[in-house]
């Protein structure tokens, strides 16, 4: 069960120390701030980094963990705050506007929201947001933005205006519809686009990781367990190679992956070659625009499995020449390196001999570099080693901060 108690001390503190440092206002729902399926949107004095510092502080202070930040828009910025509620990772998701003069695609102009701001009490705590008027403003501004249909937010309107009339926010809703079918707005949204795609090569809001391991190490399994943690908003698998496949095809089970002999040394060298021309041909078309979303990139295997079970993919050239090959494919930016007992494995998969799992197991075991592989023991159970994936992903996303 939830802790809901825990989630409200966390959002009353941080806006309270938030009035601290600045001046803050909620756009919008403030009945809503504690609920778990929203994000609270909110406008601050602070500009960027300033607002980036303080997030920092009151997350180390309260043993929270800073998920992937990244831009929305000019002056925009979204940032995840997880937390542990027993071994249920909760988090807190804020759209915060820094310090904006309307260069936004809402044209949201934190200087006179804030100066109109107004205090509600709320859950016997109090609240800054902007006043009823600028709210019902924004709140029609973004429903016609999305393309919403504003009828249905007539009661809600009516609970910050009880004057104001179906008529009047229809007017609203028009104008607004106007400008942003206007040549000028369409010239803004593309300028602000453009300025996202750039400001998004650089910052990176996504996380491409890859698991490597024996059969039986149990990636799959922690691969459908880490999905479910949400740790950002879009998650992406790929078994392998950055190519697209078929789920159900490539989740075939391989009770002997040994089966058939090496290729000679020149096919073998052939296949690096090739591989190497679909490695980054595939990064290319089917994984660099995902890094330009918020999303975590997952591969079951990689490149680098060719250097410990050679035998699986029949490869019959020299190790050092796939070593070498790896320098030449793009990477993920983490490597999680599965480990336990030989025997442990053994017993969930017997598809190789014992010998040849102990084998393979110290093969990864040498690929440890604390940079980007990270061995993960898979003697625990489930919850406790996704636990410690999530702790290592977001040590990877606070690393360059």
């Amino acid at each position: 069960m939830i802790n809901y108690q825990k989630r409200k001390y966390l959002i009353k503190k941080l806006f309270y120390e938030l009035n601290l440092v600045s001046r803050y206002a909620i756009l919008h729902h403030v009945d809503k701030i504690f609920s778990i399926d929203d994000d609270i949107d909110f406008v601050t004095s602070l500009d960027k980094d300033e607002f980036h510092q303080f997030i920092v502080n009151f997350s180390g202070i309260n043993n929270l963990f800073i998920g992937k930040n990244f831009k929305i828009s000019r002056g925009l910025y979204r940032y995840d705050l997880f937390y542990y509620d027993e071994n249920n990772l909760l988090k807190i998701e804020l759209d915060c506007c820094c310090k904006s003069r309307g260069l936004d695609e809402l044209n949201i102009d934190t200087l006179q929201l804030l100066e109109n701001r107004i205090t509600v009490q709320y859950d016997e705590f109090s609240f800054y947001k902007i006043s009823n008027q600028d709210e019902i403003e924004f709140y029609i501004r973004k429903k016609c933005f999305k393309g919403n249909d504003i009828t249905k937010y007539y009661s809600y309107f009516k609970t910050l205006d009880n004057s104001i009339t179906q008529s009047e926010i229809s007017d609203i809703y028009a104008f607004w519809k106007k400008y942003f079918k206007s040549l000028l707005f369409k010239w803004k949204y593309i300028g602000i686009k453009i300025n996202l795609v750039f400001s998004r090569l650089f910052e990176r809001p996504s996380l491409t990781i890859c698991f490597l391991g024996p059969d039986g190490s149990g990636k799959s399994t922690l691969i459908e367990s880490l999905r479910s943690q949400n740790l950002f908003i879009s998650d992406y698998y790929f078994h392998l190679k950055p190519v697209k496949f078929n789920r159900s095809t490539s989740n075939q089970v391989v009770e002997n992956p040994h089966e058939y002999p090496v290729y000679s040394k020149f096919t073998s060298y052939l296949k690096v070659l090739y591989l190497i021309i679909q490695y980054n041909i595939g990064w290319f078309i089917n994984i660099l625009p995902l890094t330009l979303k918020p999303s975590l990139i997952i591969f079951d295997r990689y490149f680098d499995d060719i250097i410990v079970d050679y035998k699986r993919y029949r490869y019959g050239g020299e190790l050092s020449i796939i070593k070498l090959a790896r320098y030449l494919i793009p990477k993920p930016d983490l490597y999680f390196l599965l480990i336990a007992n030989e025997l442990v494995i053994y017993n969930r998969k017997k598809e190789v001999q014992i010998d040849e799992l102990k084998r393979q197991i110290m093969g990864y075991e040498k690929m440890n570099d604390m940079q980007k592989y990270f061995k993960i023991n898979v003697d625990k159970n489930v919850s406790e080693i996704t636990k410690n994936l999530t702790k290592v992903i977001f040590k990877k996303i606070n690393g360059s901060k």
